[in-house]
């Protein structure tokens, strides 16, 4: 993702991806989003609903055990994002667990259909599968729209771009 998309993210929620500033001893998020700016959107409304989920849960966000998301990474055409809740006495993190879980797996479902690079929704191809293609001189599986797919054929485009 491009820094400028990425410090909107951080800006628009700071408590939630905090671990940005730390090194990589303790967090991915020191290199930042590790996807394309197509999936800023979706990105948005996922840590969106994960702090109103927190709030749900009578949490603070300044409070340890407000969630804190340890990295957010492109793998195999689709978002993986790895959320961290802390042990806080009196608080029985395993419900905003399961419904920070079932959030992240509804998001996926919309990454496996929306264009990394733009945004736009991928098409179908053979087997009812969406546009997903490995890329043999980048060993690498990207979700990308047709007309996204045809400039990185061409090497014109660079889906994932820190």
């Amino acid at each position: 993702m491009t820094p400028k998309r990425t410090q909107q993210l951080f800006a628009a929620f700071p408590d939630l991806y905090r671990l940005h500033k730390e090194d990589a001893t303790v967090s991915a998020m020191c290199f930042g989003f590790q996807c394309g700016d197509g999936w800023f959107q979706p990105l948005y409304r996922l840590s969106a609903a994960i702090e109103e989920a927190a709030r749900a849960e009578c949490l603070e966000p300044n409070s340890p055990a407000w969630p804190k998301v340890w990295q957010v990474k492109q793998k195999f055409g689709s978002l993986r994002v790895i959320v961290e809740i802390d042990p806080v006495p009196g608080f029985d993190p395993r419900p905003l667990e399961r419904t920070i879980a079932t959030l992240i797996e509804k998001a996926e479902a919309e990454y496996l259909n929306t264009c990394e690079a733009c945004g736009a929704t991928g098409a179908d191809r053979v087997g009812g599968n969406k546009y997903r293609l490995d890329f043999p001189h980048m060993n690498w599986v990207y979700t990308l729209c047709p007309a996204c797919a045809q400039l990185y054929m061409e090497r014109k485009l660079r889906p994932y771009s820190s």
